[in-house]
Formats: structure tokens, C-alpha cells, sequence
């Protein structure tokens, strides 16, 4: 591992920056997060990669678990005699 793969370790470590690195001698990308380094990636795991950092999640009101009480709650009452 080189020195430019060793410093994207490092600023992903103290930071929350996603550090893409190129070799130069043989042209592998490589990502670094959270002190993590994901090797050999090919260009369509590469964008995958950078997508699920990127893409925002869909913000929730509520917890799963919460959400999912609600949702047959609402099914029983639409069930319910005399509604």
C-alpha cells in the first residue's frame, strides 16, 4: 500500500470524508471510510459504492418497529363491524 492509500486511511479516520484513491502504477481504485479501505473495485462497484454513501435516506417519522404496529392497527380498524 502506498502513500497516498495510507493518507486516505488517515483523513478517513479523523474525518467523515470518503477518499477515493487511483493507483498509479497499476490503475486500481481503491475507497476509503471510517478507516477502511475497499480494494480492486471496478468501475460498477465503484459507483454502487459512492452511491450508497451519497444517496440520502429517506428521513422516518417514526422507528420500524413503531411503523409497523401502526400500519396493523390501521388494518384492523378498517376491519372493524360498524365502521
Amino acid at each position: 500500500m502506498g502513500l497516498r492509500h495510507r493518507a486516505s486511511l488517515g483523513i478517513s479516520e479523523v474525518s467523515d470524508a470518503v477518499a477515493v484513491v487511483v493507483s498509479e502504477e497499476t490503475g486500481a481504485i481503491s475507497v476509503a471510510h471510517n478507516g477502511r479501505m475497499i480494494r480492486r473495485l471496478d468501475h460498477t462497484r465503484l459507483r454502487n459504492i459512492l452511491m450508497a454513501f451519497y444517496h440520502p435516506r429517506a428521513v422516518r417519522l417514526f422507528p420500524s418497529w413503531l411503523e409497523r404496529i401502526m400500519v396493523r392497527l390501521n388494518r384492523t380498524s378498517a376491519r372493524a363491524p360498524g365502521s
